[in-house]
């Protein structure tokens, strides 16, 4: 079994690569068995099964963690303390540019 990062899962995911098996079919042909892929979330912090990515931001970079519930929480309960005195990024307010047209005169 390799891991996402090797085929392109996605970060944190285990899949299997292995081609799908084939049977005889009717007449000497050759047909493909059902093939079922199994994915499943790591924690990216010991390797267990992770409940959930989390996504957050932090000097200008986004990130993308798998975490299991608890640390979630953990993760959560660290940045609650900071969280409560930040302010929220509000998007920038969009102004539209308007352009006179002038048209020919003859």
């Amino acid at each position: 079994m390799r891991t996402g990062a090797d085929h392109g899962c996605g970060p944190g995911l285990r899949c299997q690569t292995q081609p799908p098996p084939f049977r005889a079919g009717i007449a000497g042909r050759v047909l493909p068995v059902a093939t079922r892929i199994i994915s499943s979330l790591v924690d990216d912090l010991d390797g267990s099964e992770a409940a959930e990515t989390v996504q957050f931001s932090l000097d200008g970079r986004s990130y993308e963690i798998d975490l299991s519930s608890t640390h979630a929480d953990q993760l959560r309960a660290g940045l609650l303390p900071y969280l409560q005195v930040a302010r929220k990024e509000t998007s920038p307010i969009r102004r539209q540019v308007r352009t006179a047209r002038r048209g020919l005169r003859s």
